[in-house]
């Protein structure tokens, strides 16, 4: 029991945080820091990963010790029916629950609006890039499952690793730079909206078919400063199930 008992307790630090952190704020180091300065460990960029390896082992080195302990003070039928019972504890636990299989059928109407317009590219609000060691912006995987409809390019990266040129085109490009910071900081107080100049060279490059607002960010800075901008430009807005569809009905950007 002794060795496994040490791997649990070696998995188990690996799986501890470095930092302690509250409310998205980080107060102390705590020792597993140490890690981090390891060559190949402090690759692991998700503790959580060892959960599965101190799952595996600690149910062995639990159950070991309640059998040392119990052994010399209860009868076997006690050790039995206890052994029943932990075992029935164990199965309502892990019994599985059913799985929701998003469809065709969950993808909200507003997407199939946008299959039927021209242009290359969807803007969905919010959007962003991640990857295992950095975030611009906010990625709602669920857009991918949505593309399988609409067949847009999306301006969304999720991938373990995204070139940081990627990350600087985001955030230095004068209209993605200044949507990124409304939808993730709302607070945040800009200059005055884009250029007319700017705002076409935005769609000269990217040749959006649409842009639709998430029912989150109805009303929200994000939102408001599309309008600000795309409006003047002869886009329209429509409200589909709760989402905000702002395109432009001529097929052609000039």
């Amino acid at each position: 029991m002794r060795p496994a008992a040490g791997l649990d307790a070696a998995f188990f630090v690996l799986l501890t945080l470095p930092a302690l952190r509250i409310f998205g704020k980080q107060h102390l180091n705590l020792p597993t820091a140490l890690l981090h300065f390891i060559p190949f460990v402090n690759n692991i960029r998700v503790p959580t990963r060892w959960v599965m390896m101190v799952s595996l082992l600690l149910p062995v080195v639990s159950f070991s010790a309640l059998e040392a302990i119990w052994q010399p003070w209860l009868r076997p039928r006690w050790q039995t029916a206890l052994s029943g019972l932990l075992l029935g504890m164990i199965l309502v636990e892990y019994w599985p629950k059913p799985v929701h299989l998003t469809t065709a059928n969950d993808i909200p109407a507003v997407y199939a609006e946008v299959t039927r317009l021209p242009g290359t590219t969807l803007f969905p609000v919010p959007f962003g890039l991640l990857d295992g060691n950095r975030q611009v912006g906010i990625v709602q995987t669920e857009q991918f499952f949505y593309q399988t409809q609409h067949h847009k390019k999306l301006p969304i990266g999720y991938l373990s690793r995204i070139s940081p040129d990627v990350f600087a085109s985001f955030q230095q490009d004068i209209v993605l730079g200044r949507l990124l910071a409304l939808q993730t900081h709302p607070d945040t107080v800009l200059p005055v909206v884009c250029t007319p100049a700017q705002v076409q060279a935005f769609l000269r490059k990217y040749q959006p078919a649409a842009f639709v607002v998430h029912p989150n960010y109805q009303n929200q800075p994000v939102h408001r400063y599309l309008r600000q901008m795309l409006l003047p430009l002869g886009y329209s807005e429509r409200l589909i199930d709760g989402y905000s569809l702002l395109w432009r009905p001529a097929s052609e950007i000039r």
